[in-house]
């Protein structure tokens, strides 16, 4: 029986996000901008905005307000960002090149602001105007805009240069100190019992795909993510849904596994392992995301393995696809792509 240690990825990457939820952890102010503005287009929820000067477009489909029964698709592309003006350059994709007006009423100018917590940030409204055109695989979705409301964010004036609120250290809270004890070793009993979870994934390159799914007493939780890179764009898709615990069915010895998860996910997947200590991952388990409708889950390519971990971490999946809103690259098996390393 094969029982996985709190140190690998997914156990890792999820008691990080445990952490980062407790109330009061300090996150360090950012070093840009972040501007940006939300469109709906039929069924398509579209997001763009910046990280650093990389921009990116999203696509959500399904319910991404609650994270769950969700599936998306964000392209990013080396361009510019500043507290004006959003460009980029999606090749084969489409184009950004957008200024932005801050609306007449300036609500966000506060005199007495308090450089503590949220204080510290300045929301600037207005309308970004100029041209986005951006055209999906398959003409899953078209876009030709020209005027739309949006918003830029930055710290306030009188809140830099090392003023309260800033990166600058502080003392630890007491919930900062809760968090660094509950990645303990010793902390691993009050997780709960333990329960399988299936991971796949391959690697080729800049290229990859991860699938992880477990069930709890109450329910089950599927993720699936992709990395791909289209000439000088870097494309990353993910869906996430919650299932009843009867999607997956494993064996005690951790030798097979059935899982059957809810839409976005469509199909099964069959998990064996033999005494030789091979292992199959079949089945017609496919997901759809915006761009890629029918990308397979199963098959030769993925490298599978059934593992047990605390029930705890499985309901976390779910809260990891809920809070993960900015689109940062994944890391797929054990392979981890930034800005940095996509083609320039």
């Amino acid at each position: 029986m094969r029982r996985a240690a709190l140190g690998s990825g997914l156990a890792a990457a999820l008691l990080a996000l445990a952490c980062a939820l407790l109330p009061g952890a300090a996150a360090a102010a950012p070093s840009t901008a972040t501007v940006g503005f939300h469109l709906k287009r039929d069924r398509y929820h579209v997001s763009v905005g910046n990280l650093g000067q990389s921009i990116f477009l999203a696509v959500e489909t399904g319910a991404p307000g609650s994270g769950n029964h969700v599936a998306g698709t964000t392209y990013v592309a080396h361009g510019t960002a500043t507290e004006s003006r959003l460009q980029a350059d999606f090749g084969e994709f489409g184009e950004l090149s957008m200024r932005f007006h801050p609306a007449a009423n300036r609500s966000w100018e506060k005199p007495d602001r308090n450089c503590r917590g949220l204080g510290q940030f300045m929301v600037r409204h207005g309308v970004w105007e100029g041209r986005l055109h951006f055209h999906g695989e398959g003409g899953y979705l078209t876009l030709n805009v020209k005027r739309v409301k949006g918003a830029v964010e930055t710290i306030a004036p009188q809140c830099r240069n090392g003023a309260a609120g800033t990166s600058a250290a502080r003392p630890e809270s007491s919930a900062a100190a809760h968090a660094r004890q509950l990645i303990r070793p010793s902390q691993e009993p009050a997780l709960g019992r333990e329960v399988p979870v299936l991971q796949g994934h391959w690697r080729e390159g800049v290229q990859g795909a991860e699938f992880i799914g477990g069930a709890g007493r109450e329910a089950s939780n599927f993720v699936a993510a992709t990395e791909e890179v289209h000439g000088r764009v870097a494309i990353f898709r993910s869906a996430h849904a919650e299932g009843k615990p009867q999607a997956v069915r494993a064996d005690d010895a951790l030798t097979r596994a059935d899982l059957k998860p809810p839409s976005p996910f469509h199909g099964i997947g069959h998990y064996r392992a033999a005494a030789d200590g091979s292992k199959t991952w079949v089945g017609d388990l496919f997901v759809s995301f915006p761009g890629a409708p029918h990308y397979q889950l199963t098959g030769d390519r993925f490298d599978a393995s059934l593992e047990l971990f605390p029930e705890l971490l499985v309901g976390l999946i779910g809260i990891f696809s809920a809070h993960e809103k900015r689109p940062a690259p994944p890391c797929i098996g054990g392979g981890c792509q930034t800005p940095l390393t996509w083609p320039r």
